[in-house]
């Protein structure tokens, strides 16, 4: 398990290290990784290949989100529900993949996943159900929240 550990480590180091390192003023630098120098001329290519679709399109975008759900069909959605949506389950699961990643493989050197002072309300409830919450989950450790009732995530 531990080899099968430090393969994953190395492979996120070389996606996502950085490759290149650019000094900038005040004592600071920024690190750019190899997805990022495959990933921004790719988009520059494929921009110029389709001869700028995305810029081209812009307006028919913008005509279907502003367009008005259709009445006469029950169930219908508007342009910009349906845009929410499709949005929505890019990004929630873009999200949660990304998450799972960085603990995974314990984020960019860090040794823990820390939480600091959370707390959380649920929708239409008066009390907070969580108030000034704060604790680390040490990296590669199995830990299980649990509520009064035994239950858990």
């Amino acid at each position: 398990m531990e080899i099968f550990i430090r393969i994953i480590k190395r492979l996120y180091f070389l996606l996502w290290g950085d490759l290149i390192t650019i000094p900038l003023p005040g004592n600071t630098t920024v690190g750019i990784s190899l997805l990022v120098l495959i990933l921004i001329p790719s988009g520059i290519y494929f921009t110029i290949r389709t001869r700028f679709l995305p810029f081209r399109l812009f307006p028919e975008m913008v005509r279907i989100t502003a367009e008005k759900k259709n009445a006469s069909k029950k169930g219908s959605i508007s342009g910009l529900q349906s845009l929410i949506v499709s949005t929505a389950t890019r990004v929630g699961m873009g999200n949660l993949v990304g998450v799972v990643a960085a603990i995974s493989a314990g984020g960019a050197g860090a040794d823990a996943v820390v939480f600091s002072h959370v707390t959380f309300t649920y929708p239409g409830a008066d009390a907070p159900a969580l108030r000034d919450v704060s604790f680390a989950i040490p990296t590669g450790c199995k830990t299980a929240l649990l509520g009064e009732s035994g239950s858990g995530k």
